[in-house]
């Protein structure tokens, strides 16, 4: 389908992704190897699959290990999920609606741009969006790396739950940034860097405050009184880490953008 929209120069220049108009090439809703509506189907499928995960983790964590709600929000891979689950719910929502858009378009034989919600949503919501996709592209590679590498023990396969659980969110959690890192076309804008190593020294602030209100280590290699000098490492080495995988992330979407430069089902005719 072809539609005219007048030309955006801002858009392979703006640190954050929020030029204006928003997203004029539809890149957070078009795929450069599907149609929208595979692509919508596809977030639908992971967006249901980690949301039912979650609950039934959530379910289970309190009720049958018997274990108080509140701690499951304390460790980084829950968090990490959740995200995935709000990412995956919120972009399918808003593919599903340009799916719509474009159905509607043809069914009345005009030319009109299409249009998904966010477009028309306020900076900050924008901001939001892109900045959880910058979590969720990047995050899960640090969950899984930690986990398998640091983390991993019998206890990981000792009954079919947490066998379950455990491959969900440490293994499939990566496989699903794969998934939309190749059907997606959203591009990872280098001011959301920044923001992602804050985010991992808030969650760093909330592991030694849950230790300080609950007397729990989240995590133990956090624990300074086993090696200081292991624990700096880690405090060190992961946002290090974060910094070596967003760049890379950046990388890879910019030659995934260059070998696949159009979304399929849709062309926009750039005009002055």
């Amino acid at each position: 389908m072809w539609f005219r929209r007048r030309k955006d120069r801002s858009e392979g220049h703006s640190w954050f992704g929020l030029h204006e108009p928003f997203d004029p090439k539809y890149r957070l809703v078009t795929s450069g190897l599907v149609k929208p509506w595979v692509l919508f189907i596809i977030r639908l499928v992971l967006a249901v699959y980690s949301l039912a995960t979650a609950l039934a983790h959530l379910i289970i964590y309190a009720d049958v290990q018997r274990r108080p709600g509140d701690e499951y929000y304390i460790y980084f891979t829950r968090l990490t999920w959740i995200g995935l689950t709000a990412y995956f719910c919120a972009s399918s929502f808003h593919s599903g609606f340009f799916v719509l858009s474009l159905r509607q378009l043809r069914k009345h034989q005009t030319s009109r741009a299409p249009w998904y919600p966010l477009q028309k949503w306020g900076k900050f919501l924008q901001f939001l969006h892109l900045y959880l996709f910058s979590t969720i592209i990047t995050f899960p590679l640090i969950v899984t790396i930690v986990y398998w590498a640091v983390l991993a023990d019998a206890e990981t396969w000792q009954t079919p739950f947490t066998s379950w659980t455990n491959i969900s969110m440490h293994a499939m959690n990566t496989a699903f940034l794969v998934i939309e890192f190749l059907f997606g076309r959203v591009r990872l804008h280098l001011g959301y860097w920044i923001f992602c190593i804050i985010t991992l020294g808030l969650y760093l602030g909330l592991a030694y405050l849950v230790h300080d209100t609950q007397n729990i280590w989240v995590y133990s290699f956090l624990d300074p009184h086993k090696s200081n000098a292991h624990v700096a490492a880690y405090i060190v080495g992961i946002p290090v880490a974060e910094t070596i995988i967003f760049f890379i992330m950046w990388g890879l979407i910019h030659m995934r953008d260059w070998i696949l430069p159009r979304g399929r089902g849709v062309r926009v005719i750039e005009t002055s």
